[in-house]
């Protein structure tokens, strides 16, 4: 180089840098990982975008909030229209023009403005916004599932004048999948170490222990068929044998209760005492007469009941029978994944359970030949819970005006579709997260949540409630094999915050479970004999609570403690002085979740036709947004406005009087999942967060007490 080209190219990569700006994109590990790489798409596939104007007055809409939430101020209750959001909140209209100029020289033949001004929704011709954006669109397959998407794994370089403008962009770069389509990549894990059988899953009510066991040959290998199970293996096994606490049954190989999928598994049922925690173990003989190993499920397993509707009124003081009546009162459940639901499951269930019958609205693509099974739990416990409220399927399945469905739109999509409609359901469960980290990885920054967390506000200042559940691994989430958009998490460190169940601007559940040993001193030993409870209780969901998964909670790191919860926090931290983990795993000024806890574990759920146990924080969303939507209409019927982000009424109330909600004194969330044979995850981990009196990292304020609180909700 001479000095005049030298210095002709620093002036170049100095005006590109002020000029240019790169979009990030998801981890090449991700997409290599998940995905095969396919053609590139013809000319004149359609690319769908969703742009995500920068928003004005952001510190503005978070004060606003505030006024609007707090019970003690005259602002309570005066909730904004989208239309004062917008005027507020939303780009001049010289930015927009900069924003759809640029889509137009994209070549754009579609660009659709949201109601809210602060979304645009652009389709391009691929060959066009190839040539522009100089980036090839390929298909991608998904390893697992199959489905397609059409993405682009090139850096995008955005005019530093648009990029000032934007949050963020989806439809370029990012590969959301989900976990039943990861699960399908997986091989049955083989362990020769031991030929023990392993326990697939149990289930069961409070005096049932109903295991499902795999079978394993002489060898180690994991058998494979009926007919001949071990063949080149070693000798047929003939009989499995399982034993929890000192009952014992065995059953033939050959019996119909023993069934193969991808693998040899035998269903053995127990009658046990009820509630009472039991070491289950299980053990297989072989034709020469020898015995596997004996394999002992890892925490001693806690039996407990059936769910239903009923139990849940009975449990939280809800009058039997209590219907919503006010016609304005609404509610939804949102579905991502291609999850569908079946009104013949919904209709039955109904039906099994003796209750009136309701039709709700669909919004978005349906299949009911294919129904979900998160999707089906939603709709069946919001409205069983939130009996006659008019409620809402909210379907979002592709991004934008995305063709075919399936290419993989999330959480801010919805947030787009929301703020899009004047009168959106007033509450909404959201089954659906995942970690901060995660996040993180699928888009390489935090935009995607901060962008997020600002329309979840929008939805807060609008009076609009959103219920999230806090994650189904405990306070690291590790050994979670359904993490919505990354890998399982390895390790029991750090503490990995679930979003959106952690924003300032949702009401985050945990998960309890019924049980007679809700107390610390009960099962305690008193002169070498256990203290027997009987009075049913709530306890946290979690492995050390003899549960297959562990309920989630902790701090944020990207948000602060909300002003409203900022005392009880800080009384659970002193008392929780030693057992907290490390301060290098986790932010003890970060927005501490959960804010309350339902029932989450042994719902009576309507799938395909048959009733199955349905469990998780994703069955505790439901029931607490049907809990909220009976409160709201206690409020319209009174011609009040809605409760919106009741988190602040809920702070206070509690902590000056402590009826409202029935605290949780017995739990942890340590661990993670029990994992199955071969899993590289621990089950059990040394950190996380237990229950304490008052609010804690576990369960929250503790789980709700409707008839005092329908009666606080009518005095503000």
């Amino acid at each position: 180089f001479s000095l005049m080209q030298l210095g002709s190219l620093i002036l170049f990569l100095f005006a590109y840098q002020t000029f240019a700006h790169v979009l990030p994109k998801a981890s090449q590990h991700i997409v290599s990982t998940y995905w095969n790489e396919g053609a590139r798409v013809v000319p004149e596939h359609p690319i769908s975008l969703t742009i995500a104007l920068k928003q004005r007055n952001v510190d503005w809409l978070e004060q606003t909030v505030l006024k609007v939430s707090d019970p003690r101020l005259p602002s309570y209750g005066k909730y904004l229209s989208v239309e004062e959001l917008a005027s507020k909140m939303a780009p001049s209209r010289e930015d927009i023009n900069v924003v759809r100029s640029w889509a137009k020289s994209l070549g754009a033949t579609k660009i659709d403005l949201s109601l809210s001004r602060d979304f645009l929704s652009v389709e391009v011709p691929a060959q066009a916004l190839e040539a522009s954006l100089g980036v090839e669109f390929k298909t991608y397959k998904h390893k697992g599932s199959g489905r397609v998407v059409v993405r682009t794994t090139d850096h995008v370089t955005l005019p530093s004048e648009v990029a000032e403008k934007i949050d963020l962009i989806t439809g370029l770069h990012e590969f959301f999948d989900h976990a039943s389509e990861r699960k399908k990549m997986s091989t049955t894990r083989v362990a020769k170490d031991t030929n023990a059988p392993s326990f697939l899953k149990i289930k069961g009510s409070e005096s049932d222990v109903d295991t499902f066991v795999t079978i394993y040959c002489k060898d180690g290998t994991v058998a494979t068929s009926l007919e001949n199970p071990c063949a080149g293996h070693g000798p047929k096994p003939v009989s499995i044998k399982v034993i929890a606490g000192t009952v014992q049954s065995s059953i033939p190989i050959a019996s119909p209760l023993c069934d193969v999928e991808s693998q040899l598994v035998c269903e053995v049922d127990l009658i046990v005492q009820p509630f009472r925690r039991v070491n289950v173990t299980a053990q297989t003989t072989y034709e020469d007469g020898t015995d596997s190993d004996i394999t002992q499920f890892p925490t001693a397993y806690a039996p407990s009941p059936w769910v239903t509707p009923q139990y849940i009124y009975e449990m939280y003081n809800i009058p039997q029978g209590l219907r919503a009546t006010h016609p304005n009162n609404s509610q939804s459940v949102v579905a991502f994944e291609e999850q569908y639901i079946s009104l013949t499951d919904l209709k039955m269930f109904f039906a099994d359970l003796g209750l009136p019958y309701q039709e709700p609205t669909i919004v978005g693509q349906n299949d009911p030949s294919n129904p979900g099974g998160e999707s089906t739990l939603d709709i069946q416990y919001v409205m069983g819970v939130g009996a006659g409220v008019p409620t809402t399927f909210w379907s979002v399945t592709g991004p934008g005006p995305a063709k075919p469905p399936g290419q993989g739109a999330y959480v801010l999509e919805w947030a787009k579709q929301i703020s899009d409609t004047v009168h959106a359901p007033l509450v909404t469960s959201i089954s659906y997260g995942d970690t901060e980290q995660g996040f993180f990885a699928k888009f390489g920054n935090y935009n995607y949540i901060t962008r997020m967390n600002s329309e979840l506000a929008k939805m807060a200042a609008r009076g609009l409630t959103v219920v999230a559940g806090s994650g189904d691994a405990g306070a690291s989430n590790v050994g979670e094999a359904g993490n919505d958009i990354s890998d399982t998490d390895p390790t029991c460190t750090p503490m990995r915050p679930f979003f959106p169940s952690n924003s300032p601007y949702v009401v985050s559940v945990s998960s309890t479970f019924p049980t007679t040993n809700a107390l610390p001193i009960c099962n305690m030993n008193y002169t070498h004999n256990p203290v027997v409870c009987n009075q049913v209780g709530e306890v946290a969901v979690g492995v050390n609570q003899g549960v297959e998964w562990t309920t989630g909670g902790g701090f944020g790191n990207l948000t602060k403690t909300n002003d409203w919860q900022k005392d009880m926090v800080e009384t659970f931290l002193s008392l929780s002085e030693g057992d907290l983990p490390p301060s290098q795993f986790f932010n003890s000024s970060g927005r501490a979740y959960p804010d309350v806890s339902t029932l989450g574990r042994n719902l009576v759920c309507v799938w395909n036709g048959k009733v199955w146990p349905c469990s998780g924080t994703s069955a505790s969303g439901p029931v607490l947004a049907g809990i909220l939507s009976l409160l709201n209409d206690i409020r319209l019927n009174n011609d009040d406005p809605p409760i919106g982000l009741i988190t602040p009424l809920l702070y206070l109330v509690q902590e000056d009087e402590g009826v409202y909600f029935r605290d949780v004194v017995v739990g942890d969330n340590f661990s993670g999942d029990v994992q199955q044979r071969g899993s590289p995850y621990p089950t059990f981990c040394p950190y996380g967060f237990k229950t304490q009196p008052g609010w804690d990292a576990v369960t929250g304020l503790g789980s709700p007490n409707f008839q005092t609180l329908s009666v606080v909700v009518s005095k503000f």
